[in-house]
């Protein structure tokens, strides 16, 4: 019963997501949008070719017996559809956050995969303890989750924002012109492709050292708690040097809080918790490092003092490609040549920046 609960709560929950999303991608601009779509057709992708491995890691049980919706889940070629859509959430979720700070363009795409990471820390050991998916055994792990899945999800994230943003800072055009939106969809399809090829190039190599391939986890384990605390300090250092008076997304700010308490509620609800207690101290742990690197952005906003009156700085400033701060904005390169945000009722009221924002013509 916990696990049919589980099975409907993820997927509608995913479902009512990717709509806020593709509502919130329309007034950011086309670039993110193309994210939201390459990330659900590249985490296809990665899904497919791990489940139908001659040896594969993990399965969905629900989709065992093959068809559309064997079970309570609907099922693409025994890939529970819901899986890949949520790929193409994390992959916005934490780029567009990453994009905010104000940090070096070169120190994004490690923001954004330590953000991917923190979330799927709470998902991957709550779907696997309520049976949506099952991990093969492997002796050292987290909640029985291999670290070579968060080393992969690290991976993947930190190598499509790192491609992306220096392929869509490579054709934008000089003079502060737009870019076409078909350029946006051609360079986020191409970052997402280097992205998959560099997952699959390191799986096969990792496979192919001895040493590695006979470990029982803990070499992977070792490598991943390197990674996330080298990952860790250098994203809060730089978050905690960031402005604090940006406006408020609330699609990127609600949706990653909401996942980690769902995760919660299930765990407890289920009875999961009982084989792994520690997980009802993760879950909110993770909900807090989250939460604060996401709202960070916008936190004198959020709780600044009543009748503090607060100046905010639009969400995005447009430097012409090749000034001096062209480099230094939040969002350079990656709203560098777009739009401004449309104004509308979802982020607040006006808009992203809580004013109305004329349109450019002729973009869409």
């Amino acid at each position: 019963m916990g696990t049919i609960v589980a099975t409907y709560a993820f997927q509608i929950s995913i479902a009512i997501a990717l709509w806020l999303l593709v509502v919130n991608a329309r007034r950011e601009g086309h670039r993110w949008l193309w994210t939201l779509v390459w990330g659900i057709v590249f985490g296809y992708a990665i899904e497919y070719i791990n489940v139908h491995d001659a040896e594969p890691l993990y399965s969905y049980p629900d989709c065992a017996g093959g068809g559309l919706c064997p079970g309570h889940t609907i099922c693409l070629t025994s890939v529970a559809l819901w899986v890949p859509i949520g790929w193409g959430e994390v992959l916005y979720l934490s780029t567009w956050t990453a994009q905010r700070l104000r940090i070096k363009p070169w120190a994004k795409p490690i923001a954004a995969a330590f953000l991917a990471v923190s979330f799927d820390l709470t998902l991957d050991p709550v779907a696997h303890a309520t049976y949506l998916w099952r991990w093969k055994y492997v002796k050292v792990n987290f909640f029985e989750v291999p670290f070579d899945n968060f080393l992969a999800w690290f991976l993947v994230v930190f190598i499509y924002a790192l491609c992306a943003r220096w392929l869509l800072h490579k054709v934008t055009p000089k003079g502060g012109s737009l870019r076409s939106p078909g350029l946006d969809f051609v360079m986020a399809g191409l970052a997402a492709l280097v992205a998959f090829v560099g997952f699959e190039v390191v799986k096969v190599a990792s496979q192919m050292l001895p040493s590695y391939r006979t470990d029982d986890g803990t070499m992977a384990g070792l490598l991943f708690i390197l990674v996330a605390v080298l990952a860790s300090a250098f994203t809060w250092f730089h978050t905690l040097r960031s402005r604090r008076d940006r406006a408020v997304n609330w699609a990127t700010l609600v949706i990653p809080a909401y996942f980690h308490a769902l995760a919660l509620v299930l765990v407890v609800a289920t009875g999961a918790w009982k084989n792994h207690p520690e997980m009802v101290i993760a879950i909110p742990f993770n909900l807090m490092v989250g939460f604060v690197i996401h709202a960070w952005a916008s936190l004198e906003l959020l709780f600044r003092s009543p009748g503090r009156s607060a100046e905010l700085e639009p969400m995005y400033s447009f430097p012409h490609a090749g000034s001096p701060d062209a480099e230094h904005e939040e969002g350079s390169g990656d709203t560098e040549g777009q739009e401004p945000p449309r104004g509308g009722p979802f982020p607040g009221p006006g808009g992203a920046n809580g004013s109305d924002v004329p349109r450019k013509q002729g973009y869409r």
